[in-house]
């Protein structure tokens, strides 16, 4: 039975495009990875370390995660990055997705959509993107010329180049430049009034909407805004818990392996208690926060519900990682490394249409499991000692 739902497991994130993973390059190292410019690479590529220089030619998807990462060569396919400080100057013929501290380009050019979440995110003018930018930063500055549409959110934003077909953003401060040229409406949600350049050119209708009052919106539609942010989010959701699950594995690397190996060896256990666990207590802890007598803990058992989602997530992904160095047959021991590439991957399968929410409610399902078995084991121990005294 525990080979049966592993094995399950492992086929369905198969058929949702792990394949592919497994028969790419892989290549890892606590120091630094360069690729040379002679170098040809024929399939998808997997790479992590300090620091990431791509030079040479990539002739598939490329999953690139580390503190300094340039990419210069070609990629023809998707690019997926994950860094602190991260240059792009290279031609990409599919989409984009890049979180990290710092992003920049310099004469970048991408025939897809691109996806950017930074601190940080500067594009310059010799960048051309072909399709759609969808982009979240505090400080956003982008002098490249979009194609396609652009949906974004930051604190700054500051436009000055050709945007193709319009843009919808929630911005602190938004600049057009005398340089930027919107062949389209602007659509932007503020505390204030963009500053717009005498030169700039707006071919369409701008739409300031202020964002501390209320406003008649029917006439405005935002519904492919909001499903384009659905994919930001999920970036900065990524983001997010791989800094928080970092810190986790710091601290807490052997309850983190404990975890994922209940995963393995107790399967079928892992999946009933956890769906009991997510669909059980949240009503259960709801009753009792509506009883006088039951109101604290109940209240304590809606906080342990919602932080087990978000860590299920953490653990999951972790499971995922070990699992595919494991058939990757890399020699890679690195936990740290292990656990951004399995997150990476489970984020992104997540995305997927249609499907993403089956595998965001089995990765949940597993890691609440594991949770719930954690907690039990634990206090069966505390049981056992205080009896024994």
């Amino acid at each position: 039975m525990k080979k049966l739902i592993i094995g399950l497991l492992i086929s369905v994130l198969t058929f949702f495009g792990i394949n592919r993973l497994v028969l790419a390059e892989v290549n890892y190292s606590e120091n630094s990875i360069v690729v040379d410019e002679s170098k040809t690479i024929n399939d998808d590529y997997i790479s992590a370390a300090e620091n990431v220089d791509i030079k040479g030619t990539i002739n598939g998807n490329a999953y690139v995660a580390g503190g300094d990462i340039e990419i210069n060569g070609p990629i023809n396919g998707s690019l997926y990055v994950a860094g602190g400080h991260i240059i792009l100057s290279s031609k990409v013929t599919k989409d984009i997705i890049i979180f990290g501290g710092e992003i920049s380009t310099k004469g970048a050019n991408v025939e897809g959509n691109v996806h950017l979440a930074g601190g940080t995110i500067n594009l310059d003018k010799d960048t051309l993107i072909k399709g759609s930018l969808l982009i979240a930063g505090g400080t956003i500055i982008n002098s490249a010329e979009i194609s396609g549409r652009i949906y974004g959110a930051g604190g700054e934003f500051r436009l000055n180049n050709k945007v193709g077909k319009g843009l919808d953003l929630y911005a602190g401060h938004l600049n057009i430049g005398a340089n930027a040229v919107i062949d389209g409406n602007l659509t932007y949600i503020s505390n204030e009034q963009a500053s717009i350049d005498s030169g700039a050119q707006i071919n369409g209708e701008t739409n300031y909407i202020q964002a501390n009052n209320t406003y008649n919106l029917s006439s405005i539609n935002f519904r492919e805004f909001l499903q384009k942010m659905r994919t930001t989010t999920s970036i900065l959701s990524f983001g997010w818990l791989c800094v928080s699950g970092l810190l986790f594995m710091y601290f807490g690397k052997k309850i983190f392996d404990g975890l994922t190996n209940t995963i393995e060896q107790k399967p079928g256990q892992t999946f009933g208690f956890g769906s009991l666990y997510l669909f059980l207590l949240l009503p259960f802890s709801l009753v009792l926060f509506l009883t006088v007598i039951g109101l604290h803990v109940g209240i304590i058992l809606i906080a342990i519900w919602a932080i087990s989602i978000y860590l299920s997530k953490m653990v999951f992904g972790y499971f995922i990682g070990k699992v595919l160095m494991k058939n990757l047959s890399t020699n890679n021991s690195n936990p740290y490394l292990t656990f951004v590439f399995g997150l990476l991957v489970t984020t992104l399968l997540t995305t997927i249409p249609y499907v993403g929410w089956a595998i965001l409610l089995m990765s949940t399902i597993f890691g609440m499991g594991t949770i719930f078995i954690g907690i039990r084991d634990l206090l069966t121990s505390l049981r056992s000692e205080s009896v024994s005294v």
